[in-house]
């Protein structure tokens, strides 16, 4: 066992096998993005309330997203304004902001990270409207574009290690299974089939 506690999810493993980055998700005094190293066994926080990492090709950066709050100073609660995508240099710790969705960005709730290998793009799901569905979403980073990918469902977005292919789930009743596409959402074939 590498942690002990049902609090750590969406674990990733960097492409050189050294660390695996997850998601700890209650505050106990640190959450977020952390680290193990499997070279020393230790375990330390690399983005304070991050999820949802995803490795460069290189194990250098760590992509990742967190939701971003302002602070009411007389209330100190905190007014919820969407979501932050970031990087972080896994050894110097330097931070980048990389791209921020807004709240009213059509009531967007996101889940997953993946970051293309050349570094250019970012995957994610998120669901939106009435009835909600997840759907797969792209940010072009260079152009700070983000546009819908599927529109029948899909999450777990995944890039081919040639950055040309894209591998995701759908679990619509119909849709069902593992389906795959190119980088710009042309050519959806299902791969596989969920039961009956």
């Amino acid at each position: 066992m590498l942690t002990n506690k049902g609090e750590d999810f969406h674990c990733n493993w960097s492409p050189d096998g050294r660390y695996i980055a997850f998601s700890k998700s209650i505050c106990d005094p640190e959450c977020g993005i952390m680290l193990y190293d499997f070279s020393n066994g230790t375990t330390s926080l690399k983005a304070q309330y991050g999820s949802y990492a995803s490795w460069s090709s290189d194990s250098k950066r760590v992509y990742y997203y967190n939701n971003f709050y302002i602070i009411d100073p007389k209330t100190q609660k905190g007014d919820y304004k969407g979501f932050i995508f970031s990087r972080i240099e896994v050894n110097t710790l330097h931070k980048d902001s990389l791209f921020y969705v807004k709240s009213s960005d059509g009531g967007l709730y996101l889940q997953d990270c993946s970051v293309s290998p050349d570094e250019k793009e970012i995957l994610f799901a998120a669901s939106y409207g009435s009835p909600s569905q997840m759907n797969i979403w792209k940010i072009v980073l260079k152009t700070k574009e983000m546009m819908q990918m599927t529109y029948k469902g899909g999450n777990c977005p995944s890039y081919s290690p040639a950055g040309d292919k894209i591998v995701y789930t759908n679990t619509n009743i119909n849709e069902g299974g593992l389906w795959i596409m190119n980088k710009d959402g042309s050519n959806k074939k299902r791969l596989t089939k969920m039961k009956e």
